[in-house]
């Protein structure tokens, strides 16, 4: 499995895994790499549910 981060300033074209590294400049593998992942896009889509609760209670309340 090569490398992507997303999480770093240098997942940009050319940074990290562009090249099928198997670690990041950081240090991280990519298995680290997708769990971060899992874990910044679980956290955006609940804090996005929480977004439109305040607006529903906001609304009825």
């Amino acid at each position: 499995m090569s490398m992507y981060c997303n999480q770093c300033s240098m997942s940009a074209v050319g940074g990290c895994g562009s090249n099928n590294q198997v670690m990041g400049t950081c240090g991280k593998d990519d298995t680290l790499a997708n769990i971060q992942d899992i874990i910044v896009y679980g956290l955006k889509g609940i804090s996005a549910y929480r977004v439109q609760a305040e607006h529903y209670f906001h609304k009825y309340a």
